[in-house]
Formats: structure tokens, sequence, C-alpha cells
């Protein structure tokens, strides 16, 4: 599958609340992130286990899907 990608940096003090506001800043549509922070969490994994992964589910505008991935596994989508 073919997919335009492109690569941005930020630096912020608060790296889930900083995901946020790049989204809105940048108007994201769609975004991908590891739904882990840690290898303990990934076996078997089938929802969302990141603090972080689970505030920016929760904040990001309601016109950015996440997709939500473990060790190459699609965990979860969020809902538009």
């Amino acid at each position: 599958m073919q997919a335009q990608v492109k690569v941005l940096c930020v630096e912020k003090d608060n790296i889930e609340k900083g995901i946020v506001d790049f989204i809105s800043e940048h108007g994201i549509k769609k975004l991908v992130m590891g739904a882990a922070a840690c290898r303990h969490y990934s076996r078997g994994m089938t929802e969302v286990k990141s603090k972080k992964a689970m505030y920016v589910c929760e904040q990001a505008p309601p016109f950015c899907q996440i997709w939500f991935i473990c060790k190459g596994d699609h965990i979860y989508t969020s809902l538009l």
C-alpha cells in the first residue's frame, strides 16, 4: 500500500499534550502511534495500555482518526 508520510519533530515538556497540540495545529487527520510503552504490556494486547496513548485518544480533536499499533499489529482505532 502506498502512503504519503511526513516526519516532523516537536519539543514539549508534556509528550501527550504535545501530540494533541500538534494534531490540532497541523490539522492531522490520520495518525498511527504505539499502544504500549513497555514490552510487558505487548503480549496478546487487545486494547490501548499506555497512559500517553490513552490521553491522546481521549483528547485528540474529533477530525483525527488514530490507529494504535503494538509490535506491528493493529490494536485499536479511535472513532471519528
